[in-house]
């Protein structure tokens, strides 16, 4: 199909004007993006309709399916591949995200006082002893020194911006906060970083996203364990440190997520 489709636009170009030209161009360019797709086991999508029409498809697919029409599995995954990855469809999902963010910022900066309550102003520069020395209880400390990414919430957000992908995946994890924990984090972090020509860090964030997305839905259904809703290193402390004290400037350093340990 691929074959006679180039045969067609080789065809077609010996008549056509520069504009025409162009536009046999570009459709030989999406046929040949169609094999090296099919290549590699991937069924491009080939039907184009509005996004209304494909959410309708879906529909009657998902009701045949459950009907006991095995046979509409296929269409049900054509028509959900095609949803995804339809421009309005993808316009849609981001406006959605970006009306969460904004809905959830008054209780993200307030869920930033309350972690910088806990998180010394100087905690780049701090040595685990001397949380300890300044009244810290073991817990507390340990919890501050383990979650090394609750330190983004005492620098500044062009610090953040150049931290190397590997220290963010590593160094920086977030998988083991709790929600008022990664609510305050995602309050500091940045529009973008910088040096991100793999996307890994841009990866990394909307990873975070989507974490505190789910931990906010299970939270609205009553469903955190309660280790998640607040960790138990918490448990009767009120804050130790002022939440607007200032930023301490940190200079970036290489990465440390290759460095050898002892």
């Amino acid at each position: 199909k691929v074959a006679s489709m180039q045969q067609e636009i080789e065809l077609l170009k010996s008549g056509l004007g520069p504009e025409g030209n162009a536009t046999l161009d570009l459709m030989n360019q999406v046929s040949m993006l169609q094999s090296q797709l099919q290549s590699n086991g991937i069924n491009p999508i080939e039907e184009f309709v509005s996004l209304d029409e494909a959410k309708i498809k879906i529909r009657e697919a998902l009701t045949r399916l459950m009907d006991g029409d095995e046979a509409a599995g296929g269409e049900v995954d054509k028509w959900d591949n095609f949803i995804r990855c339809h421009p309005e469809h993808i316009e849609e999902m981001q406006q959605l995200q970006l009306k969460w963010i904004e809905d959830n910022r008054p209780k993200n900066t307030a869920a930033l006082r309350v972690i910088r309550s806990f998180v010394a102003p100087s905690i780049f520069s701090c040595k685990f002893d001397e949380l300890l020395r300044r009244g810290l209880p073991l817990k507390l400390a340990k919890r501050m020194w383990d979650m090394k990414v609750l330190w983004f919430t005492r620098c500044e957000e062009s610090f953040i911006a150049k931290i190397h992908a590997a220290d963010l995946k590593s160094k920086y994890a977030f998988h083991m906060l709790d929600i008022t924990e990664l609510r305050a984090v995602w309050a500091v972090l940045p529009e973008e970083f910088e040096n991100d020509q793999t996307g890994e860090k841009a990866e990394w964030k909307a990873n975070m996203l989507q974490k505190l997305q789910d931990m906010v839905t299970k939270d609205d259904k009553g469903q955190l364990r309660s280790n998640q809703l607040r960790h138990v290193s918490y448990k009767g402390l009120d804050g130790f440190y002022d939440p607007d004290a200032a930023i301490v400037v940190q200079v970036s350093q290489a990465s440390t997520a290759f460095a050898a340990t002892e």
